[in-house]
């Protein structure tokens, strides 16, 4: 931070008055010496306790919280000192709470306002839904699960996990940054963080999403979407890479997760699922042999005339994909299809200004319901 930063200068006056008054004390201090080189000297160790002064940590994380708020919060507290609420609300990255006090000033504590964004979102209210669950991201992880199918507890999970990345994004951020670290040091930390701490936590989302597909036995709850992890076992048993005894496994799971659909009247689920076209296209890669079974096993109560429309026959023959073409060239296909997709994508963040790139990045909590942020 600068000590000639007016809007700085101004928060520390309202929120550290003995920090802003000792930074102007030593800003009137003059320099003392009887030679050029002692007057320099003296001047150096003045800006050096200066600099000490404006960059006090507690200082610094308070006035990024408080350039996060609102020009209407701000405006309301104008001179004075914002709640603690509302600050930690901040401090947090509430976005949605702080946007929701913005434009509802009669709203005046942080608690409310959550309430009201977990009442707007769809979110659940009850006390049994996790506090600790605050940032933007993680809010909208939770709201695009419960549009997707994912159980409550499921789309809780999640969304603590996406908010524990968050933390450890961070925590990456302090060791590369730490001056006390060695570079030997800082890789060895980083080897640590990347295979215990955030490899295990992308793996538990990935089992969170699974146990949601398939029912968590421990927890007696029943399959939430079965043909989604249906799909998975067929990709599974298309890999090619496992024994008879696997595949005489897996092939029993896929039975038995296509009796489940059926018993439970989910056929329409399934057959709504197989059209998605990221399905399709993953469907499009399974050997002819996999795609039997699909045919066969899963969909044997399908009428004849209907089954090729699920068997992403035309997206193979749209990518130039032969029944018989060898893995290399299918992933060769797979990887010229991404590139046309990169290319219709938006353009890179990088090449963005700030505005811009929040104006073409919308989350997907917006895009699932309607929501544009206040200006």
């Amino acid at each position: 931070m600068d000590a000639n930063d007016t809007s700085y200068m101004d928060f520390l006056r309202v929120y550290f008055k003995g920090t802003a008054d000792t930074i102007d004390a030593l800003k009137a201090t003059a320099p003392k010496g009887n030679t050029p080189e002692e007057l320099k000297k003296n001047a150096a160790e003045i800006e050096e306790k200066i600099k000490a002064v404006v960059n006090k940590e507690e200082c610094v994380r308070d006035y990024q919280a408080f350039q996060k708020l609102p020009d209407g919060i701000k405006a309301r507290f104008n001179g004075t000192k914002v709640p603690e609420d509302i600050m930690e609300a901040a401090r947090r990255d509430e976005v949605l709470t702080l946007i929701e006090m913005d434009t509802h000033p009669e709203i005046k504590r942080a608690e409310d306002a959550r309430a009201a964004v977990r009442k707007k979102y769809g979110l659940p209210g009850n006390t049994d839904f996790p506090t600790d669950i605050h940032s933007e991201a993680a809010l909208a992880v939770f709201a695009v699960a419960m549009v997707a199918g994912y159980s409550e507890y499921s789309g809780q999970r999640l969304a603590q996990q996406r908010q524990h990345r968050e933390g450890l994004l961070e925590e990456k951020a302090a060791i590369l940054t730490d001056p006390k670290l060695s570079e030997a040091d800082k890789k060895a930390k980083l080897k640590d963080w990347l295979e215990n701490k955030w490899l295990k936590s992308r793996e538990d989302t990935i089992n969170t999403i699974k146990d949601d597909w398939r029912g968590n036995p421990a927890k007696h709850r029943k399959a939430q979407q079965p043909e989604k992890y249906l799909v998975h076992l067929l990709a599974k048993l298309d890999h090619g890479k496992i024994s008879d005894t696997q595949r005489k496994d897996l092939m029993q799971q896929i039975a038995d997760y296509a009796q489940m659909i059926e018993t439970d009247g989910r056929q329409d689920k399934l057959l709504e699922y197989l059209k998605k076209r990221n399905i399709q296209t993953k469907i499009g890669h399974f050997s002819n042999e996999t795609r039997d079974v699909l045919a066969n096993l899963v969909l044997h109560n399908v009428p004849e005339s209907e089954k090729e429309r699920y068997l992403a026959r035309d997206w193979r023959k749209e990518h130039g994909l032969k029944e018989t073409m060898s893995a290399d060239h299918k992933a060769q296909a797979a990887a010229q299809a991404t590139t046309i997709t990169k290319l219709n994508a938006l353009p890179q963040s990088k090449t963005l200004k700030t505005e811009e790139s929040q104006i073409n990045k919308p989350t997907r909590l917006r895009l699932n319901h309607g929501y544009e942020r206040q200006k």
